[in-house]
Formats: structure tokens, C-alpha cells, sequence
């Protein structure tokens, strides 16, 4: 054992994981790879229900179509700065 009182937190993370298996510092890791995924700052599904079905046949199409037009192109060159 160690004496986690006298270790910074990433020292006692680090001594923890040497204990573990390659098995489970594999699964530490994943766990800790989730816990830095930024938190997405949305709506839950559960509030757009009663939106369901609120939009019009030509409406969603008009919406899909300026989608396609305006969203979906790729322009290889964009990135590059004008010479």
C-alpha cells in the first residue's frame, strides 16, 4: 500500500492503475476517456416530442433541400489561405 496522503491526485492514480491488470487499465481508461467528453449543451429527446409531425410535408422538403444545398458541399481548397 502507499500513503495517499503525501501523493498528488495523479500520483495516486498513477500507483492505482499499476496495480491493475492490463484487462482493467484498459477499462480504467475507457472510463476516464468518457468522463472528458465535453458535456453537449442540447435539448433531451423527451422535449421534442410534441414537435413531432409539426412540420409540413413541403416544409420539411423546402428544410431538406436548403440542407443539401447549403451544407453538404465540400470545397478541397477552402482551408488554404488566398496566395
Amino acid at each position: 500500500m502507499y500513503n495517499r496522503h503525501c501523493m498528488s491526485t495523479k500520483e495516486q492514480l498513477q500507483k492505482l492503475i499499476e496495480q491493475l491488470s492490463p484487462d482493467k487499465q484498459r477499462a480504467a481508461l475507457d472510463y476516464i476517456q468518457k468522463l472528458n467528453v465535453p458535456k453537449l449543451n442540447g435539448m433531451p429527446f423527451s422535449k421534442l416530442i410534441p414537435f413531432a409531425g409539426s412540420l409540413s410535408s413541403a416544409t420539411a422538403d423546402a428544410m431538406e433541400k436548403a440542407i443539401e444545398e447549403g451544407c453538404e458541399r465540400i470545397d478541397p481548397h477552402g482551408w488554404q489561405l488566398p496566395s
